[in-house]
Formats: structure tokens, C-alpha cells, sequence
């Protein structure tokens, strides 16, 4: 591999020894995937992880090295010692230290890593990672055909089929917003139908009494702005608080409210409100004051 990519031109990527192994306990308990109500969790817990022959360290001791995430999951803690199964004999090593990873990096990275020795004799295969620019694409072929027992994954081509994926989502969540949307002000513009003969008479009573115009723009202004702030930061609290359970419970992704596109559509959503509200009424503002009391009646 290394001769490969130095014909190429390339900086030969670093190879890591991987032995696949099934968590088998915990300090001496047995590990059974239905220990754990999480179904992603019961999924780490029966399958085999992933168990590195590298430590930190140059000390020839039964010790592993613990990546926080999975530790987290499974129930593991500083301190404890984990049992792995490895082509049916026992591994056993105290978590002796406890690792935070940034899997986005695109770097080889391991569940767990053994100290020097531990490993020693068991089956293992190596892994890597490297960058290929776009015009070397060519070049995966060529490795594929000089080294067959090779598995080469395109990261690239996944990444590009799960933008692609994002963005149709994205498109369809526009279309349920839109329609959500459209649906909200046929409600508001029902709901104000309802209210009209009410707000007729009312409108007709204050001027009858002398209220101006003026005044009553203003305060039909207030009162459906006040509407529109209300449900508009309804509206913007409960997408908030929908997008941080799917994105803690069902993505399992950390959450970053976008407060600024948050505002921007608090101030939108109240201002179209106000103004589908203001253009059903004004109707009644343009009668004079006996048409008013009239159509009132």
C-alpha cells in the first residue's frame, strides 16, 4: 500500500491493526443487548465493536482506552473493566482512560484501544483513511484491480447522496411550511369572519361616540399586531421545541436553535398577520358613520 501511493505521488496513508470483537461484560456482569431499552444502544451492545491493538502508551499492561460517546451509551465508566469476545477467546482490561473523538474528521477512529500486547496474536486487518482529489478518481479503480482482498468506501459519493437526500427533505419541509402557512391564514381569515359583525358594531358604536378615524386605525392596528406577535411567537416556540426532540431523540444530533432566523420569521410571521387582519376590516372603516349603524343592525 505504502509502495502504491508513493508511485503515485501520494503521501502514503497510515495503517491501523483493527480486531473485531463483541462486548462480553462489565465488571464480570455479562452484557445482554436487552439490558438496554435503546435500540441503537442494544445494536452497540450485540454487535461487534471495533477494538484497536494501539495504545498510548509503551507499558505492556491490560488496560483500554474508552471513547467517551460509547461509554456514555453501554453504561462503562473510568475504572471499570470490559470483557471482549475475539474469535472465542477473552479479553479482558481495565478503561484506564476515556477518549472524545470528532468522528466528523473522516480519521480512522476506534470504540476502544488496547494497550501494546494485549492484542497480540489475535485476527486482526488493518484500516485507513485518506484524501483523494477529484481528478485522481481514476486511481481507486487502479488500487482496486492491483489489490483485489482491498474494500475501498467513497465517502465522497455518500456524503454527496445524503446532500442530496437533505435537500429533498428540505424541499418538502418548504412545501409542509408553505401549506401549514396557507392553512393558518385561511383560519385566521375565518376566525375574522366570525368576529366581523361583533367588530362591525363595535367600530360603529366608538363612532357614533365621536372616535376618529384615526383612532380607530390605530387601535385595529394594535389589536391585530398584538394577534400576530402572540401566535407568531407560539408558532416560533413550538419549532423550536419540535426541532430539538427530533434532533436529541430521534437523530440523536446536537441541537443549535438558529435564533436569528427565529426572529426573522417572528417579525414576518406578525406583520402578515396584521395585514390579512387589517385588510378584512378596513371595509368597515370606509362606511360612514349611518351606513355603519345600518349594516350593523
Amino acid at each position: 500500500m505504502r509502495e502504491f501511493f508513493t508511485a503515485h505521488g501520494l503521501q502514503a496513508p497510515a495503517l491501523a491493526p483493527m480486531v473485531r470483537g463483541r462486548l462480553a461484560a462489565i465488571n464480570g456482569n455479562p452484557v445482554h443487548g436487552e439490558d438496554y431499552e435503546e435500540s441503537r444502544t442494544r445494536n452497540l451492545a450485540e454487535r461487534e465493536c471495533i477494538v484497536a491493538g494501539r495504545w498510548h502508551g509503551e507499558a505492556h499492561v491490560p488496560e483500554f482506552s474508552m471513547e467517551q460517546g460509547i461509554g456514555e451509551r453501554l453504561g462503562v465508566a473510568l475504572g471499570d473493566e470490559v470483557s471482549f469476545e475475539i474469535a472465542g477467546q477473552r479479553v479482558s482490561g481495565k478503561v484506564s482512560s476515556v477518549r472524545k473523538l470528532d468522528w466528523d474528521s473522516m480519521q480512522v477512529n476506534f470504540f476502544f484501544t488496547g494497550a501494546p500486547g494485549l492484542l497480540d496474536g489475535m485476527p486482526a486487518s488493518f484500516i485507513t483513511s485518506f484524501y483523494l482529489p477529484p481528478e485522481r478518481a481514476g486511481m481507486v479503480r487502479e488500487l482496486v484491480a492491483s489489490h483485489p482482498n482491498l474494500t475501498v468506501i467513497d465517502v465522497g459519493a455518500i456524503l454527496a447522496q445524503v446532500a442530496q437526500l437533505t435537500e429533498r427533505l428540505a424541499r418538502l419541509l418548504q412545501f409542509v411550511f408553505g401549506f401549514a402557512v396557507l392553512a393558518g391564514l385561511m383560519v385566521l381569515l375565518t376566525a375574522q369572519q366570525g368576529t366581523h359583525d361583533e367588530r362591525h358594531y363595535e367600530l360603529s358604536v366608538l363612532r357614533s361616540l365621536g372616535a376618529r378615524r384615526k383612532q380607530l386605525h390605530f387601535a385595529l392596528a394594535a389589536e391585530f399586531l398584538a394577534l400576530g406577535a402572540m401566535a407568531s411567537a407560539l408558532a416560533v416556540f413550538a419549532a423550536w421545541g419540535i426541532g430539538q426532540v427530533l434532533a436529541s431523540f430521534v437523530l440523536e444530533l446536537p441541537y443549535s436553535a438558529q435564533w436569528p432566523a427565529f426572529a426573522l420569521a417572528w417579525v414576518l410571521g406578525t406583520l402578515g398577520i396584521a395585514l390579512v387582519g387589517w385588510l378584512g376590516a378596513r371595509g368597515v372603516l370606509r362606511q360612514t358613520v349611518m351606513e355603519a349603524l345600518r349594516a350593523s343592525h
